[in-house]
């Protein structure tokens, strides 16, 4: 079932802001990887929880390092071990 948060405009880019509101109600985090699909009259944005990425920046190009139940990327263990 769907139900209308808001409209919002592509801007020059052809981004979309996704409000807020449904971020948090799906518990979107912030650099997640989404999968596009395209139906005959809708796009759809669905999370890729396959896609390894770094639970502190959202990083999925460097190298991933499991720490715990958690993978992390080298720039953020370097950035810890700093402070």
């Amino acid at each position: 079932m769907y139900r209308k948060v808001c409209s919002r405009k592509i801007d020059e880019l052809g981004r979309v802001v996704i409000p807020m509101e449904a971020r948090y109600a799906l518990g979107i985090k912030d650099k997640q990887v989404f999968d596009v699909y395209i139906d005959d009259t809708s796009i759809i944005f669905k999370p890729n929880n396959e896609t390894p990425a770094c639970c502190i920046c959202g990083d999925t190009i460097s190298d991933l390092k499991k720490i715990g139940h958690s993978l992390v990327c080298l720039n953020c263990v370097a950035k810890i071990k700093e402070s």
